[in-house]
């Protein structure tokens, strides 16, 4: 947060209007609840709730995961072309297809194994955006007639090895910092088994892509876990000195609509400066840039001129 201070200060400029996008909404957001007279308006793009805590959004992306499968095989069965590939209910198919991998794995020409492992990071991995999802229900209904080669391109590169241009250690770095995952003195182990027993009580492990939940459990054993002290988070922002304009589609499993919702619900309407959120029904994670003048026009107004859309709250669909 001070480094952008510094960088505004290097700028000489009194204030700036900040975009951030995912990880970096909570980057923009602690600025400004840091340095609130330094912004001049702030876009929140696929938005995280500063004010939930870790656990929370574990199951909040665990649930939006399932949630935007089930929407995407919805939007298989409503299209011709998709239902005609493989005809009948596609969520009963991908269930079906489930179990009959887990009982017998499927092994294409050239290929490694396909089992139901296979099935379920293929889903997990495809649901960031729309274009992945289409990609997932062609290697689905492929599968469902015989032929898993896809599903094994998507689920077992998925799930099959380290990504050579990310790096785990600087993600858990970062993230295990920004959240108190152990209190100060505190036990990780103890701490693994409340998580365990919220798993079970939010019937995680029931959802078809659920596994999300479990990405940060190397914080609860990440150096410095149980010794470093304990820190508030910021307060939810509710009458700034800037305008805000918040952006998420409603089928966003990397940071979920309710995220984006509360935010926005956080900012009093007549309390300060105009707000405006833009929702993109069946949209991807981060909807800035993608070429949709429906998401971009107002944006680009916002930050060129600090004017919101006159409507509170602009629907588009992808």
């Amino acid at each position: 947060m001070e480094d952008l201070e510094d960088l505004r200060q290097w700028l000489g400029a009194p204030q700036l209007t900040l975009y951030g996008e995912s990880y970096g909404t909570q980057y923009v957001q602690t600025y400004a609840a840091g340095h609130p007279e330094r912004v001049a308006g702030l876009v929140l793009d696929g938005v995280v709730d500063l004010s939930t805590d870790q656990p929370l959004f574990a199951v909040e992306q665990a649930r939006a995961g399932d949630d935007v499968l089930a929407a995407t095989f919805a939007r298989c069965d409503a299209d011709p072309v998709c239902a005609d590939a493989a005809p009948g209910d596609t969520a009963a198919g991908y269930d079906a297809l489930l179990e009959r991998l887990a009982d017998a794995p499927v092994t294409p020409p050239g290929g490694d194994p396909v089992d139901d492992l296979t099935l379920r990071a293929a889903a997990g991995s495809s649901t960031s955006d729309p274009y992945s999802r289409e990609e997932f229900t062609d290697a689905l209904n492929e599968a469902l007639v015989g032929d898993v080669s896809g599903l094994d391109e998507l689920g077992n590169a998925a799930g099959g090895g380290p990504d050579p241009s990310f790096s785990d250690a600087l993600f858990y770095a970062v993230e295990c910092q920004d959240y108190d995952v152990v209190p100060q003195g505190g036990d990780p182990r103890a701490v693994l088994d409340e998580w365990l027993d919220v798993s079970a009580q939010q019937g995680i492990d029931q959802l078809r892509v659920g596994g999300s939940y479990y990405g940060d459990l190397d914080c609860l054993f990440w150096p410095g876990s149980s010794t470093t002290p304990d820190f508030d988070r910021p307060a939810p922002v509710t009458d700034p000195p800037y305008p805000v304009m918040v952006l998420n589609a409603d089928t966003d499993p990397n940071t979920p609509f309710v995220g984006a919702e509360d935010v926005f619900r956080d900012l009093v309407p007549g309390a300060g400066p105009a707000d405006a959120a833009v929702v993109q029904l069946y949209g991807p994670h981060v909807l800035y840039g993608r070429g949709d003048p429906c998401v971009d026009d107002p944006v680009n107004t916002f930050i060129t001129t600090g004017q919101v859309p006159d409507r509170r709250i602009t629907v588009c669909r992808w």
